[in-house]
């Protein structure tokens, strides 16, 4: 939390607050200040510390592993996750003045509870992959998680629900690139229609599914933004049935995210046009991408029209997911000003830069003289833009005065 000097100054010359009034202010936000600063401090150092602590825990089981029974090991492993467990529930509920100590601790007891899985499965060949264990650590982690509401334990399943993604697709490398953007665009719209359940009981939840969510759908966006990208993925479709079930499980996902939301907005007969109105306004174009997807499969190998036609066949869609990107940048940016979402506003920034560096390579390898005239033109416009909304912004404030 930050007011500045100068603000108060104005106030106090304003007359709305008194030298006093400005005083006393000053005196809360210095103190609700350090107050913070020290809270993040803990939570960092504790978080920190559990996870240093997992993994020298591993390590010493791992460098005493052939030298311990099989029943030695699974006793040490269920007993140090249990007795973590229990220390952290006291120090979280029963001794409430280390609350943030019970929270390590709890994060420290899910790490163990993980390496366990892991490390119990292959001790007893339980067979399975790697993919299945990391579900079977996912679901209590998250219900710990939400019966609790500790912060660090949903960042660690939120985590594990996207390592378990790419466990999934490392099993099958002949996945179409347009099958792994999908993934991550369904996923991300899930989580942030799932926002509306979490704005007032989870708040810090929400925060996590913001970012994850908006960060999903960028990222599989992105892709699209590149002619390579849909050059590749028409020409080697992978048409398995594996692949059919997967995007089918995607549609679901979107399905159940849009039911979500309409649900909430009958139930609670409101509907947010700042949140919601987006969500069901992306249906469109998210819809034309999965259906693409599943009309593209259905063909199989597009190399014969490809060689007709050419990369005009590409340079459309390209051209329009380049400014469904952009658009979605701008939509982040207009949402982050008027929620005074500041998170909103850094994710789309952050994505803005990785655009503009992914850009500038592919034109650097590609075609210099093209990417100069864009890169020029799409700058003049901005600052075209800029004193537009400049001038408009002085008439509003004469207007007011």
């Amino acid at each position: 939390m930050s007011i500045t000097t100068l603000d108060l100054d104005a106030l106090v010359a304003s007359h709305i607050i008194t030298q006093d009034q400005r005083d006393q202010i000053l005196v809360w936000n210095k103190r609700s200040t350090h107050t913070e600063w020290a809270s993040r401090l803990i939570q960092i150092l504790a978080t920190f510390g559990s996870v240093v602590t997992g993994l020298g825990v591993i390590l010493l089981i791992a460098a005493n592993w052939d030298t311990i029974s099989d029943m030695t090991k699974t006793l040490l492993m269920i007993g140090a996750t249990g007795i973590t467990y229990s220390i952290g529930y006291y120090f979280s509920y029963a001794n409430t003045n280390y609350t943030k100590t019970g929270q390590a601790l709890m994060l420290l007891g899910s790490l163990l509870y993980g390496a366990s899985i892991l490390l119990l499965g292959q001790i007893y060949n339980l067979g399975g992959t790697f993919a299945n264990a990391l579900i079977v650590w996912t679901l209590p982690v998250l219900l710990l998680a939400y019966a609790s509401r500790f912060i660090t334990l949903f960042f660690l399943g939120i985590g594990l629900i996207y390592a378990y993604i790419f466990a999934e697709l490392s099993t099958d490398f002949a996945f179409s690139g347009f099958v792994i953007a999908n993934i991550f665009i369904a996923v991300g719209y899930l989580s942030l229609t799932l926002l509306r359940y979490h704005r007032y009981t989870y708040q810090s939840f929400a925060s996590v599914l913001s970012w994850t969510g908006w960060a999903s759908i960028l990222g599989g966006l992105f892709a699209y933004t590149f002619i390579d990208f849909w050059r590749y993925g028409s020409d080697t479709w992978y048409t398995s049935h594996d692949a059919h079930t997967t995007m089918w499980i995607l549609l679901a996902i979107i399905v159940a995210g849009v039911m979500a939301i309409v649900i909430d907005i009958v139930r609670s007969n409101r509907l947010d046009k700042i949140a919601d109105t987006p969500l069901l306004l992306s249906l469109a174009p998210i819809g034309l991408i999965f259906l693409y997807t599943l009309s593209q499969m259905q063909v199989g190998n597009t190399s014969g029209w490809l060689d007709r036609w050419g990369d005009m066949t590409m340079l459309i869609p390209t051209i329009g997911m380049n400014i469904l990107y952009l658009a979605v940048l701008a939509l982040m940016i207009y949402l982050g000003v008027r929620r005074d979402n500041r998170s909103l506003i850094n994710i789309a920034m952050i994505y803005l830069a990785l655009y503009l560096f992914g850009k500038y390579l592919a034109f650097v390898f590609d075609s210099k003289i093209d990417g100069a005239y864009i890169f020029i033109g799409g700058g003049l416009a901005c600052i075209a833009m800029t004193v537009l909304v400049e001038r408009i912004r002085k008439r509003i404030l004469l207007s007011m005065e």
